[in-house]
Parts: structure tokens; C-alpha cells; sequence
């Protein structure tokens, strides 16, 4: 049986993801909020966030092992931020002296959106 994982975007919505994606995984290491796994089938590098009721988990393809726990996720979750809103729009953000793009259906840019704890 073959796994998910060629098929995946680089970034996704954990509960997005094919069923029972994560307990295929096999889990390798933990940090700061972070596990990271491994794809028994392919073996495919993946960064998912530890869960809490709070917030939104992601999972996101890594390449290389070696410092994963360092490499900043966060360009990747605002591009999967952008694309789940619509895009860009061509008004400007309303936060005080932004002149980028506000994100569709919202006032904000994307890095503004994201402070505001925005993840969907």
C-alpha cells in the first residue's frame, strides 16, 4: 500500500489531511510546540504542531533532519493563510502606516492578520 504523501501540498490544515494521516507517521522527535515525523512508506520528512485546543495544527514537508526544529515555518502557513481567504485584495491594509495588500474578506495584511492570531 502506498502512502498520501507525493500527493500532498507542502503545507496543509492537519484536520484537512487524509484520514488517519497522522497516526500512519511515525513520530520521531519533539520540540518547542513541534513533533517531527517520519513516512514509513517514502519517508517523507513532516513538521506537525503539537496540538492545543486553541490553536490550529499544520502539518508541513520538511527536507532535511538535521536543525528542522529551526527552520521557520511561518512563510508557508501565511501562503496557506492567503490561498484559504480568496487571495489579495487590491485595498491596503487598515493597521496604522501598512501600505500592503489586505487579505481577502478581512481589513489586514497577512503579516497583520497573523498577529491577530488568524490561522484560517
Amino acid at each position: 500500500m502506498r502512502c498520501d504523501c507525493s500527493s500532498l501540498a507542502t503545507v496543509l490544515y492537519l484536520d484537512r489531511a487524509p484520514q488517519r494521516f497522522e497516526k500512519k507517521l511515525k513520530k520521531i522527535e519533539s520540540k518547542d510546540w513541534m513533533n517531527l515525523y517520519e513516512c514509513p512508506k517514502c519517508d517523507q520528512l513532516w513538521v506537525i504542531d503539537e496540538w492545543d485546543k486553541y490553536t490550529v495544527q499544520f502539518a508541513t514537508k520538511v527536507v532535511e533532519r538535521t536543525d528542522w526544529e529551526k527552520n521557520d515555518q511561518t512563510v508557508l502557513k501565511k501562503e496557506l493563510l492567503i490561498s484559504e481567504r480568496g487571495g489579495l485584495t487590491d485595498q491596503i491594509c487598515v493597521w496604522a502606516n501598512c501600505s500592503k495588500q489586505a487579505v481577502n474578506g478581512v481589513a489586514y495584511c497577512i503579516d497583520h492578520l497573523w498577529e491577530t492570531g488568524a490561522r484560517r
